[in-house]
């Protein structure tokens, strides 16, 4: 069996640990800290850890920083929600009466105002976890490519220390 040594390279390491490929054992070295994904398996937020950050701790905040699992738990907790609702609106009204429909649109309706501030502060926050300044929330009316931009900005790696201070531990 042979062994292959990797370090970590521009793009980041798959996990500090030895993984098996094809019969191929790969040993990763663990003496380097900045490893793309050993710093996501450190930072890693759960999707309740999430949803409490966002709505009862940080709900209106926009200083600081938000891991990249700390805001997409919480976009996927939005849109379950949303979609949840929806449905239960079709399944209501496929029963019943419009009303039925109308009153989940405007509950619907609702929770997205509610969660607007959150939402903008979470991704505030996440573009100050890749080193953007927050007015780069901007480049999202730049037609055809700045929806691109901000998933760019989204996805990138956290900076490890950076103006709005040090990285997230959780």
């Amino acid at each position: 069996m042979n062994a292959y040594t990797f370090g970590c390279g521009l793009h980041g390491c798959l996990y500090a640990g030895v993984w098996r490929y094809l019969g191929t054992t790969i040993k990763i070295d663990p003496h380097l800290s900045f490893c793309l994904l050993s710093q996501i398996t450190y930072n890693m937020m759960s999707f309740l850890e999430s949803i409490k950050t966002c709505l009862l701790i940080k709900p209106a905040k926009v200083s600081g920083r938000a891991t990249r699992s700390e805001y997409w738990w919480f976009q996927l907790f939005n849109n379950l929600v949303i979609i949840g609702l929806v449905i239960l609106g079709i399944l209501c009204d496929a029963v019943d009466n419009d009303n039925v429909f109308q009153f989940f649109l405007i509950v619907t309706f609702v929770f997205i105002l509610l969660m607007s501030i959150p939402n903008l502060c979470v991704f505030v926050r996440r573009l100050h976890d890749s080193g953007l300044p927050s007015i780069f929330i901007l480049c999202g009316i730049i037609p055809y490519i700045g929806g691109f931009i901000l998933l760019w900005a989204l996805l990138s790696p956290s900076d490890p220390d950076n103006e709005y201070g040090p990285a997230p531990v959780k």
